[in-house]
């Protein structure tokens, strides 16, 4: 089926069969919940081999600096300079990763013992960019500087390169941005943009450049070849390894901050930055988490994006960069904290600054195939935010100007725009067709700056909506929220184990987002409206036996009104939350729906006749309801698949070839030929087997005139005996069999990583005698499944050792937790069974409703 499941915005477009068989292979190989097999999957991660190199990569060591091209003769340079006494410049942008770059290559500078200066561009002075005019004093007379090394620019200045040198200036270029046709004339190039696409550095911020190049620089000092060549990346003394660690945690800081994609090394860079950072070694770290008001417990990569990166890109913004630059330049835990409360003060005028904009541009025309706007009292520095509110809302891109505070004449602009948009191709565009309108630009495909003159903003606005509705087409309307949603999701999947398999995962970001959910068939026992004026609604779900724990950010207007007697249909994320020192998985809801509860079509036909004895049966699988409607043992039988949009139903298998469709709605038909059970009661519903829940349970329950669906006594004895299975303690209990034997060490041998292997034909033999062959059989299943056994297909079993610690409650498993939910509906069903006393049918059979 290629039916999409919408849910507000949001879609989920279901797997094929084929694939979803895939998913559950890698789920049960990678050890990983199905749903998040399958974000893995939709990915691109299709093969266990695939799946755990790109899990490893968050983990792995620091990569060779010297597998970035530029990086030796760069450090080959600075050497020179070192031994040689020279003074060097170190020139940055002034957004956080300019800044965090700058800092990073000061500060290694500094402890190298080289004379280092910082000079950082100025958006109200020149705006972005390689500025010759900006550094020419510092190149003149007795003490003038002889190299200059930038940091996150210089890609695309040519013209300022060539200026720099014709002054007697040594240039080395570190950036991470696009290249114009040819690399800039600079004595070193350092760049990742050189690498193929795909490599591991090929996604770093110009402070992660700027990270390796100074680690290359630690190395050779401490290196044995003065020389530096061959120098192993890691030889690196105790003293430097501590700086390198608040180096690396600015690179995490700039990497998550310039919103470049958290891939290749990004991925490992990221996670050790943020480990570094929740230490906070240093006076200015310890001072800019308190400025921003996030403890080392919140401290995560939405933490960086939306709490801390603001409060450095403020001082660009507000004021100047060097007052983030004080900052982590800082030494002083009493200078730190004066500066970051400097930079806290300054990012709250920025955000009385962006709602002042946004209410002027609410009451502007925003249609047509992008928005160009200008606004003659509007803050040049807050442009780019404005931009990125109004591009998320429009789903659209968005160019916002300015005039330029040190030149009227000239406008300033930010431009955001999301995939399939590239503003990279096109500003080259509109540069190469209006030269003289457009003087600077630059940046990525999703955000970028430019610099017009003032006269000729109505020409370039027209250029601009022009070239997006011949590229792109054009919408009239407005907003276009939402988008695709990866994966089914149950709550039967949040327990204990869950959320270490998701956290890695991360880091997210860029490149490799949050993870978005469908979760189906949940209803809500409780809420409660919380934050100020109510606006935001906590939630706790049920589904069967299992519980939930959601909230739903400014949607208290649906929440209100919504019929809470439906089940629901969410779009959402997951988040981990720490309450008392205990930490859980919680829903953030994106979207919801209300979704009538699952009933059935009982048709079928056997030769052009009503069978006398037509038998309907239910179930769900993975989160998904699906009736198997039965004539007779053996007769034709239809598998109709419930998971569509509004309940539409379609034939997804069955005994003749090719299976009919059905596209009819989901209603209770009447039938003539229902038998009689006894006193005149129909059964035109029959428990043919166990469901896998209570939910499941109390759907089917909702099939039969006034709830009531007749159990067959084998059904009604099969309840009996699973109301007295504790499943997860039976699995504990074959958890310890396995593990006294690892540790007698009689039937097991100790593997050099740990495992412990054993025949697969010595499996039975760890299990008492009374357990039957398919009780045994179940229990290797379950373990393949939670990761504690390798594949049983192959003659040899391999156990993890680490895992054998797990209790039976700490075992994830989709075989377990069908089980599972098995106990808990016998236990439903002999709560609320009635007996059909006198009624003349065989057996035991019973009645059940449900409360």
């Amino acid at each position: 089926m290629d039916l999409h499941v919408a849910v507000g915005g949001w879609s989920y477009v279901p797997l094929s069969e084929e694939e979803r068989r895939g998913v559950f292979r890698l789920a049960g190989e990678i050890a990983f919940p199905p749903s998040l097999a399958e974000v893995l999957w939709r990915r691109g991660y299709r093969t266990p081999e695939a799946a755990k190199a790109f899990l490893a990569l968050a983990d792995a060591p620091p990569a060779n600096p010297f597998d970035l091209p530029g990086v030796e003769a760069a450090l080959g340079r600075l050497l020179l300079a070192r031994r040689r006494g020279e003074r060097v410049l170190v020139y940055g942008d002034y957004d956080a990763d300019g800044v965090l770059g700058t800092a990073i290559l000061v500060r290694a500078l500094r402890a190298a013992g080289v004379r280092v200066r910082a000079v950082l561009a100025d958006r109200f002075r020149g705006g972005y960019g390689l500025h010759a005019a900006a550094l020419e004093p510092l190149l003149r007379g007795p003490e003038a500087a002889t190299l200059v090394v930038t940091v996150d620019t210089g890609s695309t200045a040519g013209e300022a390169v060539r200026a720099l040198r014709a002054l007697g200036a040594d240039v080395v270029v570190t950036d991470h941005h696009a290249l114009d046709e040819s690399p800039p004339p600079a004595d070193v190039f350092v760049s990742p943009r050189l690498l193929p696409d795909g490599h591991p550095l090929s996604f770093l911020s110009g402070a992660g450049v700027a990270y390796l190049l100074a680690r290359a620089l630690f190395a050779a000092l401490d290196g044995a070849d003065p020389g530096f060549r061959g120098v192993s990346s890691s030889a690196v003394s105790p003293a430097r390894e501590v700086l390198l660690g608040e180096l690396e945690a600015y690179a995490a800081l700039a990497t998550v901050a310039d919103v470049v994609p958290l891939l290749g090394e990004n991925r490992s860079l990221v996670r050790r930055g943020l480990r570094s950072l929740r230490n906070a070694p240093s006076h200015a770290l310890a001072a800019l988490l308190r400025a921003a008001g996030v403890s080392p417990d919140d401290l995560d990569e939405e933490a960086v994006g939306f709490r801390i990166a603001p409060l450095l890109n403020a001082a660009g913004r507000m004021a100047t960069p060097y007052e983030a630059l004080h900052l982590l330049l800082a030494e002083d835990a009493e200078e730190a904290e004066a500066r970051a409360a400097l930079l806290r003060r300054l990012n709250e005028a920025r955000r009385r600054e962006v709602g002042r904009i946004l209410e002027e541009i609410s009451e502007a025309d925003l249609r047509g195939p992008g928005a160009v706007l200008c606004g003659a009292d509007w803050h040049e520095g807050v442009l780019g935010i404005v931009a990125s509110r109004l591009e998320a809302e429009l789903a659209r891109p968005v160019f916002v100007f300015a005039p330029a505070e040190e030149e009227p004449a000239l406008l300033r602009g930010s431009a955001r725009a999301r995939a399939p948009y590239d503003l990279v191709s096109l500003l080259a565009d509109l540069r190469s067709a209006l030269p003289e309108a457009i003087l600077v630009a630059g940046g990525h495909r999703e955000a970028a700056g430019l610099t017009i003159r003032r006269e000729a903003f109505p020409v370039v606005r027209e250029a601009i909506l022009s070239r997006l509705a011949s590229r792109y087409g054009g919408p009239g309307g407005t907003s276009a929220r939402g988008g695709l949603l990866e994966a089914r999701l149950t709550l039967e999947e949040l327990g204990d184990g869950f959320l270490a398999r998701y956290a890695a995962l991360a880091p997210f970001g860029e490149g490799n987002p949050l993870p978005r959910f469908l979760l189906e068939g949940v209803q809500v026992v409780d809420s409660r409206f919380v934050g100020r004026d109510g606006t935001h609604v906590r939630l706790r779900l049920a589904r069967g036996g299992t519980r939930g724990k959601a909230i739903a950010f400014r949607q208290a207007e649906f929440w209100r009104t919504v019929d809470r007697a439906h089940a629901f249909a969410l779009a959402c994320e997951v988040r981990p939350s720490t309450f008392r020192g205990r930490t859980h998985a919680d829903l953030h809801v994106l979207a919801a729906e209300p979704r009538p509860l699952p009933s059935f079509v009982p048709f079928v036909r056997r030769g052009g006749e009503a069978p006398g004895g037509r038998l309907l049966a239910y179930a769900e699988e993975e989160g998904r309801a699906r009736a198997w409607t039965f004539a007779r043992p053996g007769d034709f039988f239809l598998v109709l698949d419930h998971g569509g949009p509004r309940g539409i139903a379609t034939a997804v298998g069955g005994s003749c070839s090719p299976a009919p469709s059905l596209p009819f709605s989901l209603e209770v038909l009447p039938e003539p030929g229902v038998p009689e059970l006894g006193r005149g009661r129909t059964a035109p519903a029959v428990l043919l087997d166990l469901p896998p829940g209570e939910s499941a349970l109390y759907a089917f329950s909702r099939l039969a005139p006034e709830g009531e669906v007749f159990l067959p006594p084998e059904v009604l004895e099969d309840a009996r005996r699973w109301a007295r299975f504790d499943t997860r303690a039976w699995f504990g209990r074959a958890l310890a069999y396995v593990r006294d034997a690892c540790r007698r060490g009689d039937v097991f041998r100790r593997a050099g990583d740990g495992s412990y292997v054993l025949s697969a034909g010595a499996w039975r033999s760890l299990f008492p005698s009374s357990w039957s062959p398919s009780a045994v059989h179940l229990v290797l299943r379950v373990f393949v499944e939670a990761g504690i056994a390798s594949d049983a297909r192959g003659p040899v079993l391999r156990l993890v050792g680490e895992k054998l610690d797990l209790s039976g409650e700490e075992l994830l498993s989709p075989t377990l937790a069908r089980l599972t939910g098995r106990s808990e509906a016998a236990r439903l069903i002999l709560r609320h069974a009635v007996a059909l006393a006198h009624s003349g049918a065989p057996g035991e059979g019973a009645f059940f409703r449900a409360p």
